[in-house]
């Protein structure tokens, strides 16, 4: 019988990351970064605003209930946002703050002549359990009515 087999450990096997967006340099640290990314939970805050919609408001949970701070739940980052209202032709923005509706707004967006969009929030921002977070409402033109955004937020552990 021949020599027996012998195998590279995973840590000494080199990785190219360079198209992967993943920082490990080695085979081993690539799929531990990519387990930890696969276990990690995604989870969405959904907020309504019934009626035609003014500028400076702060959009909650309902207007049911105005005022109402936005908590999140646990350590996260916000990463993106879907917004719909049903007025096509709305001219908008929309400030996104932290821990305060006075603060200078950490990410912000403007639309013309929009009804529908979704959003990629880059860099994700990044919350601690129990911060709460403010959208403010800008009018720019047509106003939107019937407004609901979704708050996409990846958990972290």
């Amino acid at each position: 019988m021949g020599a027996p087999f012998t195998f590279q450990v995973a840590e000494a096997v080199p990785y190219d990351n360079t198209d992967s967006g993943l920082v490990s340099e080695n085979t081993k640290d690539a799929i531990d970064e990519i387990n930890a990314k696969a276990n990690v939970a995604v989870f969405t805050i959904p907020l309504v605003y019934n009626g035609t919609i003014s500028s400076d408001t702060f959009i909650s949970y309902s207007n049911l209930t105005p005022n109402s701070p936005i908590i999140v739940p646990v350590n996260s980052e916000f990463v993106a946002f879907t917004f719909s209202n049903s007025r096509s032709g709305a001219d908008y923005g929309l400030e996104f703050r932290i821990n305060s509706t006075t603060n200078t707004p950490f990410y912000s967006t403007s639309k013309t002549n929009t009804q529908f969009f979704s959003e990629t929030v880059t860099p994700p921002q990044v919350f601690n359990a129990g911060d709460i977070i403010s959208v403010k409402y800008l009018d720019q033109g047509g106003n939107s009515n019937d407004v609901v955004i979704i708050l996409a937020f990846r958990a972290l552990t």
